[in-house]
């Protein structure tokens, strides 16, 4: 019996066969002819489906099927190969060609987790197929979308600028926001529909190109809204305009500066304090107003929870007294250093308004979920019915993934 036939009816017979085992090694073994996988993409048993997901020789039609397979751990290994896992730049463009239709129907996956997979790989790749990097970028699910919208090289400002038209959520803006380069065109439309979160978040990105005539007017409604003030106040580059609005408004611990700015000089400097001088409090700071801008309660705030660091004693019921006492400039600098993070990304956070962002702040912080509740509703004021509560009473209600991701945005 010529040996061709005699390895068909091998695999045949395990085909056939009552041998999961078998089954399962023939579905993962990359020199099992595609005709065969193609029958074991409708094996019973998930694990043997799972092996012909992941298998690179699958042929496409059978990876078709499995894109829409019940189990979700079929389609999460299917997603896995789809995005090119382990393989070089140049093979992964090529299965991205290939394999369109899949990843099209992967990215609507009813599995967070599996399109998560994608975005995974698609937010940072600049070959990445754009209609699916799009589709992503739209997805309602946090941690799939703010990825995308945060450094996906691929969307360009007409994608970013139709995903604002469609008023999107909070968190989605701020991703945009915080992108490494944000043109003149998005910040225009951040500045005209955004949340005041996102556009406090686009102020202190030096990356972000802000027209003068858009700081100005945001300077002016920045009496109202005091979160855009310092980001906007620490700009590297300020017009004549903007600074001359903001002496008008800004809060009297930010005058100093407004004074310490390299632009101070000069007739600027004397159209400034005339600005000042016209204000209720006659432009004087505080006594305790410090030359950053800061006052001597908050450094005093921040020398407590730094030397208590030092000394080891930033306790969790020192967080607690604290939080209770409502010693935000405290807490903000305290959390800080427990979590290793910069203060003004901590406070970024809290200004948010996001129970996903404190729950995960009081992770990084090594704090419980419990004290993420509280975060979320003594410090940071997130809305009632948009409270994140701990699982179970005790556990994140997040994975570890989730709160990995939900920090990055605020990098």
């Amino acid at each position: 019996m010529p040996q061709a036939i005699a390895e068909y009816q091998r695999i045949a017979s395990i085909i056939r066969g009552d041998d999961t085992a078998s089954r399962r090694a023939l579905a993962a073994d990359p020199s099992t002819p595609p005709e065969a996988l193609f029958y074991l993409a409708d094996d019973a048993d998930v694990a043997v489906r799972r092996a012909v997901a992941g298998n690179p020789s699958t042929p496409p039609q059978a990876d078709a099927k499995l894109a829409r397979d019940a189990d979700v751990s079929v389609r999460c290994a299917l997603a896995r190969k789809a995005v090119g896992d382990g393989l070089d730049d140049t093979a992964r463009r090529n299965l991205w060609r290939m394999g369109f239709t899949i990843l099209e129907t992967l990215a609507r996956d009813q599995a967070v987790r599996v399109r998560k997979m994608l975005t995974d790989v698609f937010a940072g790749s600049a070959d990445a197929p754009r209609d699916i990097v799009v589709g992503l970028a739209r997805d309602r699910e946090e941690t799939v979308a703010s990825p995308v919208l945060r450094a996906s090289p691929v969307l360009t400002d007409d994608d970013v600028i139709d995903i604002l038209a469609d008023d999107p959520p909070d968190w989605a803006q701020e991703a945009i926001a915080g992108r490494a380069v944000v043109s003149a065109r998005v910040t225009g439309a951040l500045a005209g529909r955004g949340s005041p979160q996102a556009v406090a978040r686009m102020l202190a990105n030096e990356g972000a190109e802000i027209e003068d005539a858009v700081m100005e007017d945001l300077a002016d409604r920045s009496g109202d809204i005091g979160a855009w003030q310092r980001p906007m106040a620490e700009r590297p580059t300020l017009g004549d305009g903007v600074l001359l609005r903001l002496a008008r408004v800004v809060a009297a611990p930010l005058l100093g500066l407004l004074r310490g700015r390299k632009e101070y000089s000069g007739a600027l400097a004397r159209r400034m304090e005339a600005e000042m001088a016209a204000r209720p409090d006659g432009g004087a700071a505080p006594d305790s107003v410090a030359a950053d801008g800061r006052s001597d309660g908050e450094s005093a705030a921040a020398a407590k929870a730094r030397r208590l660091h030092q000394a080891r004693k930033l306790s969790n019921s020192v967080l607690a007294v604290a939080l209770d006492n409502g010693e935000t400039d405290f807490l903000v600098v305290a959390l800080a250093l427990r979590a290793g993070l910069p203060a003004a990304r901590v406070r970024r956070m809290i200004m948010a308004k996001s129970g996903r962002t404190m729950m995960a702040l009081a992770w990084r912080a090594g704090l419980s979920a419990r004290f993420g509740l509280d975060l979320q509703r003594d410090i940071s004021r997130v809305p009632p019915a948009a409270l994140l509560y701990a699982r179970d009473g005790l556990e994140f209600p997040l994975t570890i993934a989730e709160m990995k991701a939900q920090l990055a945005i605020f990098e």
